[in-house]
């Protein structure tokens, strides 16, 4: 089921990937990178297809970028959007076979930025009328964690602070988080990811991190399939929360 709408803007859409026998099923649902200015579900669904196969309720949702179409936001818009995309999941799944208690949410690159931030600043679920205990865990794919360097997508310095997971650790009590990057990731995003698994251990929350060897920033997410070691470590990660 493609293009389902969460909220009146076209961008503010969503599509489903549903197993063969969904009744009570885990779901998974899924934030595209593209640093905020690019992007689209549309990219993704072999993603959608693949946890579908694996017995998982997959939602894959767009949301509004800062890029030059009439819908075009800044922070906190994205942040807003991904909110109310898991809004409408917790409260519409099980229309679907789902089980709104056990909602994962992952994220590559900005996406993971985003999912970690829902996840750790309460304020953005809040909004929803749902809180982050509803995340089942977070898995984290080359994710950001401090925008401070990302001015024309975040505003000024203290909207850059206040929009970076990081900053928000201690905030609410944080799922389960399972941070994953690549040895040949983007600069710094391996740093990044080692300094948010620390800050998340001293609160202390529970977090692990995983480096995939021989892998880019692109390659730790578009090989997921069958027999991947990513792929095999986030079911695993799943299959244990």
């Amino acid at each position: 089921m493609l293009d389902i709408p969460y909220g009146p803007n076209p961008h503010q859409c969503l599509d489903l990937f549903v197993p063969d026998d969904p009744e009570g099923a885990p779901l998974v649902l899924f934030i595209h990178g593209g640093a905020w200015t690019g992007g689209n579900k549309s990219m993704y669904g072999f993603l959608g297809n693949f946890f579908a196969r694996q017995g998982y309720v997959t939602v894959i949702a767009n949301y509004r970028l800062t890029d030059n179409s009439p819908g075009r936001v800044t922070h906190p818009g994205h942040i807003t959007d991904v909110a109310r995309a898991f809004a409408w999941t917790y409260f519409n799944i099980a229309d679907y076979g789902g089980d709104p208690e056990k909602i994962f949410i992952s994220g590559h690159s900005a996406g993971g930025h985003l999912v970690s931030l829902l996840a750790v600043d309460p304020r953005y679920l809040k909004a929803q009328g749902l809180t982050p205990d509803y995340i089942a865990g977070v898995l984290s794919v080359s994710g950001v964690y401090d925008v401070r360097g990302v001015a024309s997508v975040f505003g000024d310095a203290a909207s850059r602070r206040d929009a970076s997971p990081l900053f928000h650790v201690g905030d609410a009590q944080a799922p389960p988080m399972l941070l994953l990057y690549a040895q040949n990731d983007l600069p710094g995003l391996g740093g990044q990811a080692l300094q948010f698994y620390y800050a998340l251990l001293g609160v202390p929350s529970e977090a692990l991190i995983f480096e995939f060897l021989g892998r880019d920033h692109g390659s730790i997410l578009f090989r997921i399939g069958p027999g991947d070691e990513v792929a095999e470590t986030m079911l695993w990660f799943m299959s244990k929360h």
